[in-house]
């Protein structure tokens, strides 16, 4: 059909990689969001979660108008974040308290891919 011959086109084919990733991103960034927010009420609040996200999709009570705005726009925010600077990369600020762990996981990617060199190379 139509849409099969417009996504085998060299546009569709650069098109629908980038899709998908918006559609499997924007559930993530929505359940990241309702779990965040869920948590925040009960630190601040002292308030139990009504949120879908933390009681496995069935929750009884309605969430209030305040909670689902907060939800919402905190998904928004999380949803622009991941798309303007590309997934696995952290603000600056939480870099620096990483940073031994990362040049750690540096080192080890270095010498496990040199290891494989060397026994690939015999």
């Amino acid at each position: 059909g139509p849409a099969t011959r417009a996504a085998s086109t060299p546009v569709g084919l650069y098109v629908a990689p980038r899709v998908d990733d918006m559609i499997s991103l924007s559930p993530a960034c929505l359940t990241g969001a309702a779990l965040a927010v869920d948590h925040a009420t009960i630190i601040f609040f002292g308030e139990r979660p009504h949120s879908a996200a933390t009681t496995g999709g069935s929750s009884k009570t309605k969430t209030n108008n305040a909670t689902q705005s907060a939800i919402w726009a905190l998904a928004a925010a999380g949803f622009a974040y991941q798309r303007i600077l590309g997934r696995g990369h952290l603000p600056f600020l939480f870099q620096l308290p990483l940073a031994p762990l990362s040049i750690l996981e540096a080192s080890l990617r270095s010498v496990a891919l040199s290891l494989r060199a060397t026994t690939t190379a015999h």
